[in-house]
This record gives C-alpha cells, sequence and structure tokens, in this order.
C-alpha cells in the first residue's frame, strides 16, 4: 500500500506546479516522467490486476494464428485485435511482461499526449487520470480501446470522419464496446439530429433517464426487451443476458463492496460536478466554444450510464466511460475560470480530496488484485 500512496502524493504534488509560472515544457516533462513510471511498473507486474488470468493465460497457452483469433465454430474468448496483437508478440518475443510494457506504453502515452494537447492544464488533468484509472497500471482491452477512441478525438476536431470511424472501427477489434463512441462525432459537431442534443435538451434527457432509473421504469422495458430478443440470436445481446443475469444474482466482479454502495458512489460521482461543470460553460462559453462541445459528450456518457444501470452497473459503466473519459479534461478546464487566489484554492484543494478520495475508494473496492504491489522479481 505505501507505493500506491508514494504515487498519489506525488501525483498531487505535480499538480500543483500548474498553478505556478514554470515553463509549459517542465510541466510536460514532470507529466511524462510521472506516467513513464505508471508504465514501467505495468511491465513488471506480476499476477496483479482485473482479469489477469484471463490475459495471462490467453497470452501464453495459445500459440497458432486460429488460437489466438478463433473460428467461426469456436469464436475466441477475445476480440481479434487484441488476439492478433497477442500473436504477433509472442511470436517475436515470447515475454508476457514485455508485452504488458509495450501495451502499457501504448495505452499511456496516448492519453498523456492527449492531455497534453487539450488542455492548458495537463497536470490537473494527469491527476485526475491518475487517481480514476491508476494511470493504467492494470490496464485492460477496454483501457487500450478507449487510448484508441482518445486518438480518434483528433478527427472529430478536425471534421474528418472518414478517418474517425475507421479508427472507432479499429478500436472496437479491441473492446466491441467501442462503436458507442461513433456518437461523439456529431455530438460534438453538432451534425444531423445531434444539432438537436443542446445542452438543455441534453439535461432534459439526462434528468428523464435518472428518474425512470430510480422508478424502475427501466427495469419495465429492460424486461420487454428481453423478451422481444432472446439470448441466442447474438452475441451482444447474449451479453446484455448475462450481466443482467449475473447482477440479479449478486455478482459483483471480486468487488469488495456492496453492489448498492458501488452504484451509490457511482451515481454520486457522476452528478457531484454537474453544477461545477455548468457554472464553468456560463463563464467559457464565449471564450472556449470547445469547453460545452465536450460537456456534452460527457452528459451523453452519463445518460448512458444511467439507461444501463438496470441491466448491470459493470455493463452501464463500461459503456459509458468512452464519454466520461472526458471528465478528465473538463475539470481540469474549469481552471480557467478568472478567479480568485482564494477561490482557486478551495477548487484545487476539492478536487485534490475528490482525487484522493476516488483513488483510495477504488483501491478498497477490489484490494486483492492491487495490494500488495508484486512484480516479476519477487
Amino acid at each position: 500500500m505505501i507505493l500506491y500512496l508514494l504515487l498519489l502524493v506525488l501525483s498531487i504534488a505535480i499538480s500543483l506546479f500548474d498553478f505556478t509560472n514554470i515553463n509549459k515544457v517542465y510541466k510536460r516533462v514532470m507529466l511524462i516522467l510521472f506516467f513513464g513510471i505508471c508504465i514501467i511498473l505495468s511491465g513488471i507486474r506480476w499476477n496483479l490486476g482485473t482479469d489477469w488470468g484471463l490475459y495471462h493465460d490467453f497470452y501464453v497457452n495459445n500459440s497458432t494464428l486460429s488460437d489466438f483469433l478463433g473460428d467461426i465454430e469456436d469464436p475466441g474468448r477475445l476480440e481479434p485485435g487484441y488476439g492478433l496483437l497477442n500473436y504477433i508478440h509472442m511470436n517475436i518475443f515470447n515475454d508476457y511482461n514485455m508485452f504488458m510494457l509495450l501495451m502499457a506504453l501504448f495505452t499511456i502515452s496516448i492519453k498523456v499526449r492527449w492531455i497534453i494537447k487539450y488542455t492548458k492544464y495537463p497536470l490537473i488533468a494527469g491527476l485526475v487520470y491518475f487517481t480514476t484509472y491508476i494511470g493504467d497500471i492494470f490496464y485492460i482491452r477496454q483501457y487500450i480501446a478507449i487510448a484508441i477512441t482518445v486518438f480518434s478525438f483528433d478527427y472529430i476536431v478536425k471534421r474528418e470522419s472518414i478517418k474517425f470511424i475507421c479508427t472507432v472501427l479499429l478500436a472496437s477489434t479491441i473492446h466491441t464496446s467501442a462503436l458507442v463512441f461513433l456518437l461523439a462525432y456529431p455530438l460534438y459537431n453538432e451534425i444531423g439530429l445531434a444539432k438537436k442534443f443542446t445542452l438543455k435538451n441534453i439535461l432534459i434527457i439526462l434528468t428523464v433517464v435518472i428518474a425512470m432509473d430510480l422508478s424502475n421504469a427501466s427495469n419495465y422495458l429492460l424486461e420487454s426487451f428481453m423478451d422481444a430478443f432472446p439470448a441466442d440470436i447474438g452475441k451482444i445481446v447474449q451479453k446484455v443476458h448475462a450481466y443482467y443475469l449475473l447482477q440479479q444474482q449478486g455478482e459483483n466482479f471480486g468487488a469488495n463492496i456492496d453492489n448498492a454502495v458501488r452504484l451509490g458512489s457511482a451515481i454520486f460521482r457522476r452528478l457531484l460536478f454537474v453544477p461545477v461543470y455548468l457554472y464553468a460553460y456560463k463563464h467559457l462559453k464565449e471564450i472556449d466554444t470547445t469547453f460545452g462541445r465536450k460537456l456534452r459528450i460527457v452528459l451523453m456518457g452519463y445518460i448512458v450510464f444511467f439507461m444501463f444501470t438496470s441491466i448491470s452497473y459493470d455493463f452501464a459503466g463500461r459503456l459509458s466511460l468512452y464519454f466520461s473519459f472526458f471528465e478528465i479534461l473538463l475539470i481540469a478546464d474549469v481552471f480557467k475560470i478568472k478567479m480568485s487566489i482564494f477561490q482557486r484554492s478551495v477548487f484545487a484543494l476539492a478536487v485534490i480530496l475528490y482525487c484522493a478520495a476516488k483513488y483510495v475508494f477504488m483501491l478498497n473496492t477490489f484490494p486483492e488484485l492491487y495490494i500488495p504491489f508484486q512484480t516479476l522479481f519477487n
């Protein structure tokens, strides 16, 4: 646990430099060096992290391309893009720790680049990223897919739709859920029906979805959907049924905390900053037009989350993660508002406490997956 606490303290200390006049080049160097530590830790860890057994066994127990990709009659357990990466690396190096190191390098470096490119306060954004996802030290397939969709944000901004679609399709070969991010392009650029998704309308939809979730109306719709689409008609529908049944049986996917507490925490985290975002939007809409666009993406993530919590908290969280990941930028961008030194200090302290609480909560939710930190050396 000491290692995790040291990383937390270091990330907080580094974030404070965002409020100094230090050259932005040095800020980037600090951010890169810190996440360089995370990359190394990811490469040397052993028997740690979500689905360790699944990923490790998939790498070491398969040998042929057919093993890694699967076939029509016996599809592989994992998506073909991830299987291909495993196959190529296994045949060249055959070293699982090196594979983890390269995957962490790929995943983390893309996200750090994204942070540096799209926010004025990269060290604060880095703190939010690290404490929310433990710096991707324990990356999973979806985190790799998110890195690819984050890269596709360049094409959203440039309005290069074909490149955007191709990049998201590539991400879906790593984790199928990435397809949901196709909604981000029209939402950000206000194209087609997305023009009607003004901030006001999105907030109305979000309110309705939350009300439906709390009143169990969404459960009725879900049951109607499951009656209309049985589990045997397709892989995606089969997953929906599986997640729903697991949640009904009390499955918490290894969490050390009750599902009701996890769900309550998830709802609280998602709604806590909404008033702050709206306040920031009011003050930034004239000087930063991208803030409102990114806010629509994040709020869409909230809508997706509340639409699917009746199926499963984990299922809803995975689908919404591609959108809610943009909170990293939003929280940092709030500091663009003109504030007094006292106001800035109070908000910075609130963000630090929030990040620290979220980080500790995550570690304690799955303690056996993270503590103690074991390496290939021991």
